[in-house]
Parts: structure tokens; sequence; C-alpha cells
């Protein structure tokens, strides 16, 4: 009587002597570098591998290397002062970095200004009104980022860095 097969089987039977073309293995091979260059500058910005071990990871493969590096600077954001970011990308690209971390710094630098000066006002508008009102004195501390006004400009002033931002971004990437 005959051998009963799994599905799983039948599909190994079937496809045993199938391989992939030169061009699906190039494709496949891009994309694992892309997964495992995302994850070690995952891990990186996670603090959960340093950047030595980072270094020796991506040392194989110039592909790699250029892979995590894009990562790395796509993980910029305007929330947090990147400073392991940068520390990666400089061991990462080089010279290259040097001008992407000028260039955000300078970015960095006018949005906390500009959030500065925003804050200052309102604190102004909001003290010249209690004032107004017959309120004064050193017991009075004002916090302008919990009116709806300062959440407002906020995302006003947060939304035109991120377009420049993200233009400094794509501008690297296309050089490494």
């Amino acid at each position: 009587m005959g051998e009963i097969k799994s599905t799983l089987d039948l599909a190994m039977e079937k496809t045993r002597n199938m391989t992939f073309t030169r061009e699906e293995q190039e494709r496949r091979s891009a994309e694992e570098t892309r997964v495992l260059a995302r994850a070690l500058a995952s891990r990186y910005l996670e603090e959960k591998i340093e950047l030595r071990e980072l270094e020796k990871k991506v040392a194989p493969s110039e592909e790699l290397r250029k892979g995590a590096a894009a990562e790395l600077i796509r993980a910029l954001s305007l929330d947090a002062v990147p400073e392991r970011l940068f520390s990666g990308l400089a061991r990462l690209l080089g010279d290259r970095a040097v001008e992407a971390h000028k260039r955000t710094s300078d970015l960095f630098q006018r949005y906390a200004d500009e959030l500065k000066t925003l804050a200052a006002g309102l604190a102004g508008a909001a003290r010249d009104e209690l004032a107004h009102a017959g309120i004064s004195g050193p017991a009075v501390r004002l916090n302008p980022e919990a009116s709806k006004a300062w959440r407002e400009q906020r995302i006003e002033i947060r939304e035109k860095y991120d377009v420049t931002l993200r233009g400094i971004v794509e501008e690297v990437i296309s050089l490494i």
C-alpha cells in the first residue's frame, strides 16, 4: 500500500529542482541586506549593541554599511538630540557625516530657538492678561506649554522643520 504524504511533502517534491533566477537571487539578497541593515541600526539606536559591534557586523559588506548608515539617517527626528546617531554615522560614513551633522545641528538649534521664542511670547501675553485682571507677583508661575495656543503653534512650527529635515535626510541618503 502506498505511503500517504503531507501537503508539505508533496510541495517539496514538486519544487525540489526549482532554482531562483539570477534576478530573483539579487532581489532577495538586496532585501535581506536592507532588513539586516534596518535591524542593526535599530539595535544600535536602542543601545542594544555598541558602536564597535555595529562596525564589526557591517564590515563584510559595503552595501550593508551603506544601508545601516541610511537607516540611521532616516531615524533623525526633532524629538531628541541624536548624538548617538551621529557617532554611528561618523564611524560608518567618515567625512560625509560631518556635513549632515552640521546641517541638522543648525536646523535643531533654529527649531529650539523658535520654540523658546514662542514660549516667551505666550508667557508675556499671559502675564499681561493676568496683570490686566489684577493678578501679579512672584508667586505667579506661567506654563505657556500647557496652553492650546502653544500646542497649535508648535505643530505648525514642527511641520515646517520636519519638511526641511526630511529634505536633508533624502539629500544625505542620495550621497551615500
